[in-house]
């Protein structure tokens, strides 16, 4: 029977272990919105471990994707695309939503 919850054991810290190195290379690889978050969130995983490992999956930011001169990717595209219709003589449609259609 000891063997049994030895085995088990050892397949729980492993696991934990797994999740907190999961952690430490997202943080790591992550892109934070203030220079300072990663190292504070680094030092949260070294020090509390597993703990901060749930902690940082629980409370992170969310990732943030930037284009050319610091606008968000999807505005970029859409922007590049209108300005390829408007190039190419077709009205870009309106930030509403509707789209504008020549008129026959």
């Amino acid at each position: 029977m000891e063997c049994a919850a030895m085995g088990f054991l050892a397949v729980i810290v492993i696991g934990t272990f797994i999740i907190w190195i999961l952690a430490l290379i997202d943080c790591v690889t992550h892109e934070f919105p203030h220079e300072n978050d990663k190292i504070v969130w680094v030092l949260i995983l070294v020090f509390l471990g597993f703990i901060g490992a749930i902690l940082y999956y629980i409370v992170k930011p969310t990732r943030r994707t930037r284009g050319r001169r610091g606008r968000s990717t999807l505005r970029s595209r859409r922007l590049r695309r209108n300005s390829l219709r408007a190039r190419e003589g077709e009205n870009p449609p309106s930030s509403g939503g509707e789209v504008h259609r020549p008129e026959s």
